[in-house]
């Protein structure tokens, strides 16, 4: 009898632990927008989110043609404030036959701080010239 017992509790553990399986880590939220330099889209680059007082990894996308969208193989942020960093490129392989050579930067890497919503949302960027 004992035995049963014992066995339902460590099933029942087992499913208790199991439930929380597969969700990692806090909440994120998706974002998209415009980046834009010298009144134009920018042409490529890279736009990182990094929580402001908190270790945690933050959340990045990629930028082309002037938008970047987290859900196209980014990673969300976490919201609250956050340094944006967005690195800009004009989009040119510096080798058009090495796809592993890099692309001419347009400006030093510009950061800001941000509020982002607990919520999936939209934020515009103008880096400054």
């Amino acid at each position: 009898m004992f035995k049963n017992i014992a066995a339902g509790v460590c099933v029942t553990l087992l499913a208790v632990v199991c439930a929380g399986c597969g969700k990692t880590g806090p909440a994120r939220y998706e974002i998209s927008g415009n980046v834009s330099y010298n009144g134009m889209p920018l042409p490529a680059g890279t736009i990182s989110f990094d929580p402001v007082g908190q270790e945690m990894g933050g959340g990045f996308a990629s930028i082309e043609n002037g938008q970047y969208d987290t859900e196209k193989g980014g990673r969300g942020h976490l919201g609250g404030k956050h340094l944006v960093t967005i690195v800009g490129t004009d989009g040119k392989r510096l080798n058009p036959n090495d796809p592993d050579s890099g692309m001419k930067s347009l400006f030093q890497p510009y950061e800001t701080e941000v509020d982002l919503p607990t919520s999936k949302g939209t934020q515009d960027f103008e880096v400054p010239e």
